[in-house]
């Protein structure tokens, strides 16, 4: 009989449990392109300052601003792949939804009841994750992704090891 109740509540709130997968998978990705962001960028010229190398490339011709560029546009090309990870991770389950909801499956969407006040109560149906969710994810993570890849860089100039561009870099990110 406890096996029954089990498998019951585990079907009854399977939506539950997709959201729950879904927003700890997405929040890993997430997280560790963050963190790695965080750790390559807050190193990459404290690195070269340590090494010596830094002293070779200011040597050559080329600008600060475009080092700079550079060192912005590789680190964020490098982390993108993660980011995809977490929009496709997350467009899935999404446009399983969207599909669904199209084409009638049960699946696809779940009910919930809810209560506006003495009105009374309403019941809704919602589809399992919204289809825009994607898209917004990619607009508001590649930016945070930059932003925190620009304070990192901008701790690694003035810093005059990794260790103290790297603290202060996961104080303000």
């Amino acid at each position: 009989v406890s096996s029954f109740n089990v498998s019951s509540r585990l079907r009854l709130g399977s939506h539950d449990l997709l959201h729950t997968v879904v927003l700890l998978l997405v929040g890993l990705q997430m997280s560790l392109g963050l963190l790695i962001g965080l750790f390559y960028a807050s190193s990459t010229v404290a690195r070269e300052r340590e090494d010596g190398t830094l002293d070779l490339l200011l040597t050559t011709p080329i600008g600060a601003k475009a080092y700079l560029w550079g060192k912005v546009r590789g680190l964020l090309s490098g982390l993108l792949p993660m980011a995809g990870g977490a929009v496709a991770t997350l467009a899935l389950p999404a446009l399983y939804s969207l599909v669904g909801g199209w084409s009638g499956w049960e699946t696809a969407t779940y009910s919930f009841t809810g209560t506006v006040g003495a009105a009374g109560a309403f019941t809704r149906e919602a589809p399992l994750v919204l289809p825009e969710a994607p898209i917004w994810l990619a607009l508001t993570y590649v930016p945070m992704l930059a932003a925190a890849i620009t304070v990192g860089l901008g701790r690694s100039i003035t810093a005059k090891n990794v260790l103290s561009a790297l603290i202060p870099t996961l104080l303000i990110c």
